[in-house]
């Protein structure tokens, strides 16, 4: 899928809440990718041509580092920041963290696999995953039957699924709730 695009349009929607600081939290045996650095590409970039003075740092996530994550994000928790996740799954377990402490900053994942299971719904980029899986069947059965074929990149477009993560009201009671 195009990663970069799904970057893109995370920092867009992060813009729009009127997010200054940014943090992009990847799975640490994840965060050298392909996959994850042209997420974290596009979000740097759509971030630095509206605020280049902007702050984004990158967390790499072990599996047991959410504690120190949670840490760090508790003290930008009156800050405007928001958080692109390179999953949906660590999406979940971060903002199932932030609301076990009672603070809850927006939260964006990446492939609405987990998104619609978590609380709140998790806003996401979704991947069209029949597509990719009929594509790279079709490209290897070509070049198993066919050695003369090359090899090729293919990048199928993805989209924003809003959802409760990012919603101001949803945020705003979700914050009063937890503070009292």
């Amino acid at each position: 899928s195009n990663n970069y695009a799904g970057g893109y349009y995370v920092a867009e929607e992060l813009i729009k809440l009127g997010c200054q600081k940014y943090f992009y939290c990847v799975d640490a045996e994840l965060a050298l990718t392909y996959t994850s650095t042209q997420r974290f590409k596009g979000f740097c970039e759509r971030i630095g041509c509206t605020n280049p003075d902007a702050k984004v740092e990158q967390i790499a996530v072990g599996e047991y580092d959410i504690l120190s994550v949670l840490e760090k994000l508790y003290k930008e928790k009156d800050e405007p920041v928001g958080i692109f996740c390179v999953s949906d799954y660590l999406a979940g377990k971060i903002s199932n963290a932030m609301m076990s402490k009672g603070f809850y900053l927006p939260i964006i994942g990446f492939d609405n696999v987990f998104s619609r299971v978590s609380i709140p719904n998790i806003t996401t980029i979704e991947q069209p995953m029949k597509e990719i899986g009929y594509t790279s069947a079709k490209v290897l059965y070509e070049h198993m039957y066919n050695r003369n074929s090359a090899l090729c990149q293919f990048e199928l477009p993805v989209k924003l699924i809003h959802q409760a993560s990012t919603e101001k009201a949803y945020l705003k009671n979700i914050v009063e709730f937890l503070n009292n």
